[in-house]
């Protein structure tokens, strides 16, 4: 584990993409980062603190995140609002953006503006608490069978997990799997109306709808 920057915070968050390893993050920021890759379905792998770079003026520059999507690889870094508006910073932004590019490696940078935006990052804090809970396949099958021609609550679509005898967090599970669409402007709560995803009814016919990826960071 890294011991970080001196005066920064450094929080240790477990990580199931890590297998199940702490990931050492510099501050709240990268902490909610952090949740965010967890939570994205298109996010198969990252790495924090993946790899050295020469910067600017032949300093040493170090990102903050490595990203896995399927065969090919991003990089990101967090940076809080106001440092962006210190020179130094900023070249060696452009100068990191430059050189990733010319080895073919998309460059993202975030701040607080994406971090904690509401209200994706209430729907992502409350969406975490189906990342261990155990669903199998057959599972999975009942409750989206519980769905027909209209949306269910929250509420309701924990009751009927309640009533099967499986976890009623397997609402938020399901919900990471990319079974449910719910709406990206209002706060999760248990009366959050859910629609399965490949159903016509929301994918259709409810603005403003989405997956967990939508909540996500934009990459």
């Amino acid at each position: 584990m890294r011991s970080g920057l001196a005066h920064v915070r450094i929080v240790h968050v477990p990580s199931r993409k890590n297998g199940n390893h702490m990931i050492a993050c510099e501050g709240s920021l990268e902490e909610k980062a952090v949740l965010c890759l967890e939570l994205d379905p298109t996010v198969d792998a990252y790495r924090c603190q993946p790899f050295a770079m020469k910067g600017p003026e032949g300093g040493r520059m170090v990102p903050d995140f490595a990203i896995r999507r399927g065969h090919s690889y991003a990089v990101i870094d967090i940076k809080p609002e106001g440092q962006l508006r210190r020179q130094t910073v900023a070249t060696r932004i452009r100068w990191a953006r430059q050189q990733l590019a010319e080895a073919g490696i998309p460059h993202f940078l975030f701040t607080e503006r994406i971090l904690e935006r509401q209200p994706a990052l209430q729907i992502r804090s409350q969406l975490k608490a189906g990342l261990l809970v155990p669903l199998t396949a057959h599972q999975r099958q009942q409750l989206l069978a519980c769905f027909q021609d209209t949306p269910l609550t929250v509420r309701q679509l924990r009751a009927e997990a309640i009533d099967r005898g499986i976890s009623p967090f397997a609402v938020e599970r399901l919900a990471l799997l990319e079974d449910l669409r719910f709406s990206l402007h209002t706060h999760w709560s248990e009366i959050t109306p859910l629609g399965v995803h490949t159903h016509e009814y929301t994918s259709c016919h409810f603005s403003g709808w989405g997956t967990v990826r939508h909540a996500c960071l934009p990459l």
